[in-house]
């Protein structure tokens, strides 16, 4: 997340590596350190821990958690489905690409080899 976004005393879905499927845990922001630092409080797994975070690591306020892996199962369960078939056709596949926490659309170009 920008830092921007994030308001002290708010309860944020946090992922200790940024790739998707990793669970969440769920944080709420004590206060702004300094830099791209937060000081949080764990609030699960770890009720009570206080630690220091990167905004990098904010994934999505936590009121927003479940829809939020609704999607990320849906894009996984349409890229395991049809990339086969979708590559096949237009010989590009539009992937999601992870870049410092936010999700971005990129398109990869593959070669197909012609049918006679």
């Amino acid at each position: 997340m920008l830092k921007a976004e994030i308001k002290p005393g708010g309860e944020y879905a946090v992922r200790e590596k940024r790739t998707p499927g990793v669970p969440f845990q769920r944080v709420r922001i004590l206060e702004h350190v300094r830099g791209n630092k937060w000081k949080v409080k764990w609030l699960d797994p770890n009720p009570g821990l206080v630690d220091y975070i990167e905004s990098g690591q904010l994934i999505i306020p936590w009121k927003e958690h479940k829809a939020f892996l609704k999607g990320e199962g849906n894009e996984r369960s349409f890229l395991g489905l049809a990339c086969c078939s979708l590559v096949f056709v237009t010989g590009c596949m539009l992937s999601d690409v992870w870049l410092k926490g936010v999700r971005r659309k990129a398109a990869f170009a593959l070669t197909v080899p012609k049918l006679i």
